[in-house]
């Protein structure tokens, strides 16, 4: 089966295969077909990033995690390969911003105390998805990953 375009959903079907044989092609298997492919995956680019813009593209690609870290550019987990965004390594006020951003209201203020040991808390998009999210601080460097 060829591929075209540059995201999982845009598998070119067989005339007449109708919807049983779009239901039966796994996300999985699309997405190793069009990593197979040669083909270059879309790519990110914003001048102000936001992190609902970095979970929403996620989302579109198929992404499982968005991996972020201080002093890092930011990856997203695609069929099991990590893959970095076309942007530069983000600051650690930046990562704080993100994580300020997903953090539920009763969590902020027991953030920097807690971020040593971890903070597990869910996020919402309305009409995107719902998020799993696990902040931290690891070597003096703040992170998030964000399982989709």
């Amino acid at each position: 089966m060829p591929f075209q375009g540059t995201h999982w959903r845009d598998l070119h079907l067989p005339r007449g295969s109708g919807r049983l044989a779009v239901a039966k092609v796994s996300k999985q298997r699309a997405i190793s077909r069009l990593l197979a492919s040669g083909q270059p995956l879309p790519t990110f680019v914003a001048k102000t990033m936001e992190i609902s813009d970095i979970l929403r593209f996620a989302v579109e690609q198929g992404a499982s995690d968005v991996h972020i870290q201080s002093n890092s550019i930011p990856m997203l987990r695609i069929a099991g390969q990590l893959h970095t965004l076309n942007c530069d390594p983000l600051t650690q006020e930046e990562v704080h911003s993100y994580i300020d951003d997903l953090l539920p209201t009763e969590m902020r203020s027991e953030k920097h105390s807690r971020i040593y040991d971890g903070l597990d808390f869910s996020h919402a998009i309305v009409g995107v998805a719902r998020f799993r999210c696990s902040a931290f601080q690891h070597q003096r460097r703040a992170g998030i990953v964000v399982r989709v």
